[in-house]
């Protein structure tokens, strides 16, 4: 394990992507509990929200991705990462947040957000709704490297939702998109009574989601 979790900061996003997939079916070798996790999860964490450098945080993401796909979806809660992720990408005071300047924490949770989307598909679902905002905001910051992080997290979040994969048959005669159905009324409400960046940001979401569905 620590030999990948040393891999994860190889420049190079193959062999990042290649050490985090390894390190998934290895998770349930640490221990019984989540105390056993605890460290390694918090480890990865300060790196996504405080790598010094941009492959440092790059990396992280995908560890936590596959760190969260070996230990299942419950992970996300009883980790504290989503509840992290968002308060970092929000740009709110949080103890994690030591080092690290706003903007690489705010682009280092977006990343995390990203490798989620992709590494959980259809089971990231649930939180959607929840980020959406944040990335709507996001894709309206002052930092260039934020706002690219955010674009890249709204396209693996949109794929994931549009996607047939994610979509449920009720009757066998057709599917329903489920999850663009219940983001719609609120991308429609941001469009017409938000402010200037959340409508530039629901302007890339619903080109995402355009794009996904076809």
């Amino acid at each position: 394990m620590d030999r990948l979790v040393h891999a994860l900061r190889t420049p190079s996003e193959p062999v990042q992507r290649s050490a985090a997939t390894a390190m998934s079916p290895l998770m349930g070798m640490l221990g019984g509990g989540p105390d056993d996790v605890r460290p390694l999860m918090q480890q990865m964490m300060a790196a996504l929200l405080e790598g010094e450098t941009y492959g440092d945080r790059r990396g992280a993401a995908f560890g936590l991705a596959g760190m969260v796909k070996g230990l299942g979806i419950s992970a996300l809660k009883a980790y504290e990462v989503m509840t992290t992720l968002q308060a970092a990408a929000a740009d709110k005071k949080n103890e994690t947040r030591v080092r690290a300047p706003d903007a690489a924490c705010r682009q280092g949770a977006l990343f995390g957000f990203e490798a989620l989307s992709e590494k959980l598909g259809r089971l990231f679902e649930p939180y959607v709704i929840h980020i959406l905002p944040i990335l709507l905001n996001s894709c309206g910051d002052n930092d260039v490297g934020v706002r690219e992080a955010a674009d890249a997290a709204a396209k693996a979040v949109m794929s994931q939702v549009a996607s047939p994969e994610c979509c449920l048959s009720v009757d066998g005669s057709g599917l329903r998109f489920y999850a663009v159905a219940a983001i719609l009324p609120f991308l429609t409400a941001v469009t017409l009574q938000g402010d200037a960046c959340r409508r530039v940001g629901c302007g890339h979401v619903c080109e995402d989601d355009a794009d996904a569905v076809v």
